[in-house]
């Protein structure tokens, strides 16, 4: 994942430097973009090509031949843009190596939007490719090569990467819930503990082959379910059900925006669901990986492990996501822990919760979880979920053991001790 972390820091930095001429910024563009094919196709199945004096990538992929060139719009008017692409596509006609490519325009903008003019523009030479499409290749979300290659599937000019990636098979079945009220057979689960704790069932539908891994609230009676195909929209009182998003490969909790933007974890990378675009924003993330809410709403992510019995070296780093592709900020951590998740306390303050010990982690002070004397004790065997009570307190669930319920602890920071056990929550 480092070559992929490394290629996304140096996109971010072109992204942001406004000082390079156009001319210079196409060919950063394409050298990065031979950069990322060469990632997951063999070396010499793709090349620079020099048209028309601007550099396009030229690449064989499943027997075909495929040529990319790129157009960056930096304020400038369409018509100079229509020109730019013009000559690109003569130059490309005119390429003796080229002859008989697919041929594909990569078309940048800030706003992610291709023009229809462009679109039309291009219409009888080949296919555009927007933002969208090299954010989701840069971050690990799907390659290059398949995105250019589906496109030229569907047999039309540009699609946006979410029809790419969520539509043309059948959709998932949707498995709708019932209020508990409706259920003509008898159902008891534990609903009250000592500690005063209690919880109310709302609503119980048929076990799943894939158990879901998230859980969010949209409003007071809608929730969002994060399944492997996707995010399950549930309505609370009737348990009707439908798909908010259907992209497999989704897992783990969902952060709802103020905005409304959804952001999950899919694969080894962050995407965004919005009014019905579908963004990929960071990447390069080694499993296992999970996104975590920190200050002010912003979108952390923590993956890989800490080394465990002394063996191998840790890949474990929290992750500050940013606002878009290559904007993301990884911090290392030292901590020789298999740590299952995280929560935000203050600041840059984190509790990392892994089996046997936990720890406090001030990302402003040190990267470093300390010695073993300065971990805290985890009260429960698989610490997969942990709740934020204060900045001081923590409650951590996980499955008791037993196949009858969740065990959840109170852990006090400051003093470093677990209590308030609340045995068989469901």
């Amino acid at each position: 994942m480092e070559g992929e972390r490394e290629l996304l820091a140096e996109y971010g930095q072109w992204r942001k430097d406004e000082t390079v001429a156009d001319g210079k910024r196409s060919s950063l563009l394409a050298e990065m973009v031979l950069a990322l094919l060469r990632q997951s196709l063999p070396w010499d199945a793709v090349q620079l090509v020099d048209l028309d004096g601007g550099w396009a990538v030229e690449f064989d992929f499943e027997g075909r031949d495929y040529l990319v060139s790129f157009a960056l719009d930096a304020g400038k008017e369409e018509r100079t843009l229509h020109r730019a692409i013009g000559s690109t596509i003569r130059a490309a006609g005119l390429t003796g190596r080229s002859e008989g490519a697919r041929w594909a325009v990569v078309y940048w903008s800030d706003d992610r939007r291709v023009p229809d003019s462009i679109v039309e523009s291009v219409t009888a030479f080949g296919v555009v490719l927007d933002r969208t499409n090299l954010d989701a290749a840069l971050t690990g979300l799907h390659s290059l090569a398949q995105l250019i290659r589906d496109v030229f599937r569907r047999r039309l000019t540009h699609v946006p990467l979410a029809d790419l990636l969520t539509t043309g098979g059948p959709a998932p079945q949707v498995w709708g819930m019932t209020p508990r009220a409706r259920l003509t057979f008898p159902f008891r689960v534990e609903t009250q503990t000592w500690a005063g704790a209690t919880a109310e069932v709302l609503l119980v539908g048929q076990a799943q082959q894939d158990r879901p891994t998230g859980l969010a609230c949209l409003s007071q009676d809608r929730v969002l379910i994060t399944c492997s195909e996707g995010l399950l929209e549930v309505d609370t009182v009737r348990g009707n059900a439908h798909w908010n998003l259907t992209l497999p490969g989704c897992h783990g909790p969902v952060l709802v925006r103020p905005n409304g933007d959804l952001l999950v974890m899919c694969g080894s990378a962050l995407v965004c669901w919005s009014g019905g675009r579908l963004t990929a924003v960071a990447g390069g993330f080694e499993a296992p990986s999970v996104l975590v809410s920190g200050p002010d709403d912003e979108a952390w992510v923590l993956s890989g492990s800490g080394a465990t019995l002394g063996v191998g070296t840790g890949n474990l780093a929290l992750t500050r996501v940013g606002d878009a592709a290559g904007d993301q900020l990884r911090f290392p951590i030292t901590f020789n822990a298999s740590v299952l998740s995280a929560v935000w306390l203050e600041r840059r303050r984190f509790f990392l919760a892994a089996p046997g010990h936990s720890a406090v982690l001030g990302l402003a002070r040190t990267t470093d979880a300390g010695q073993r004397e300065e971990w805290i004790p985890t009260p429960v065997h698989f610490p997969d979920h942990v709740l934020r009570v204060s900045v001081d307190s923590v409650l951590s669930a996980s499955p008791d053991g037993t196949g009858g319920g969740i065990g959840v602890h109170r852990t006090d920071i400051t003093s470093r001790n677990s209590c308030f056990p609340v045995p068989h929550a469901a």
